[in-house]
C-alpha cells in the first residue's frame, strides 16, 4: 500500500496539536484509521518527523536461485506435472518445503507458463503422413462396395492424460503415451450370423 502523503500527515498533526478534535474525530475527518493517527502522533513525538518509515525490503523469497534452477529441471523432466507434484519433488531434491502457491510464483519468475496440450500425434501434420492419406483415399475409391467386408470396432482408453503442460520442451508424444494402454475389440459378422471377437493390445 502506498504511504499517505506528507501533506496529509502534517495536516493531521496540526489538527491534533490545535485541539481541533479527538483521535477518532480526526480519523473520520481525514478518512484514515485511528491506529494510523496514533502511530503518526507517536512517531512525531519521538522523532519530530511525519515521514513514513523506509521500506524494510519485504520478506526474502523462499526459493533462491538454486531452488529455481532445480525447479526448472523438474519441469523439463515432466512438464505436465501438477503444482502439488512439483512441490513434493522439489522437497525431495532440495529439502525445502513450499506450498503450491510458492511453486507457482517460482514458475512465473522462470517465465514458465501453462499451456494446453494437443491430444493428436504430432506426426499427423507431417507431409509424408498427409501424402499417405491422399494415396489411401485414391486407392479405396477403386473398390466396389459389394466387395467390402464390414467390421465393427469398439475400444476403451485406459490412459489418464494431463490436458495441460508447462511451456518449454514439447512433451513426449501423447499418442505414444496413450497407445500402449488402449484395448480394441474387433468383431466381424458373416451371412451365417457368426461373430468373432478379438482383443487387440496396441
Amino acid at each position: 500500500m502506498k504511504p499517505y502523503s506528507l501533506d496529509l500527515r502534517q495536516r493531521i498533526i496540526d489538527c491534533y496539536t490545535q485541539a481541533e478534535g479527538s483521535i477518532r474525530q480526526i480519523a473520520q475527518r481525514f478518512k484514515v484509521s485511528r491506529d494510523f493517527v496514533r502511530r503518526l502522533l507517536k512517531r512525531h513525538r519521538q522523532t519530530g518527523s511525519v515521514e513514513p518509515k523506509p521500506h524494510s525490503g519485504g520478506k526474502a523469497p523462499l526459493l533462491n536461485d538454486t531452488h529455481l534452477e532445480r525447479l526448472r529441471t523438474l519441469v523439463e523432466d515432466d512438464n505436465d506435472a501438477t503444482l502439488a507434484q512439483l512441490s513434493q519433488r522439489l522437497e525431495q531434491v532440495s529439502q525445502v518445503s513450499v506450498s503450491t502457491s510458492t511453486v507457482s510464483r517460482g514458475l512465473s519468475r522462470l517465465n514458465i507458463t501453462r499451456k494446453k496440450k494437443s491430444l493428436r500425434a504430432s506426426k499427423t501434420r507431417t507431409k509424408p503422413i498427409q501424402q499417405k492419406r491422399r494415396d489411401y483415399w485414391s486407392e479405396i475409391r477403386e473398390i466396389k462396395p459389394s466387395d467390402l467386408v464390414f467390421l465393427d470396432e469398439t475400444g476403451v482408453n485406459l490412459a489418464m492424460v494431463e490436458l495441460y503442460a508447462r511451456s518449454g520442451a514439447r512433451p513426449a508424444s501423447l499418442w505414444q503415451q496413450t497407445r500402449q494402454r488402449q484395448k480394441h475389440l474387433h468383431h466381424r459378422g458373416d451371412d451365417l450370423g457368426i461373430w468373432i471377437y478379438r482383443w487387440i493390445e496396441l
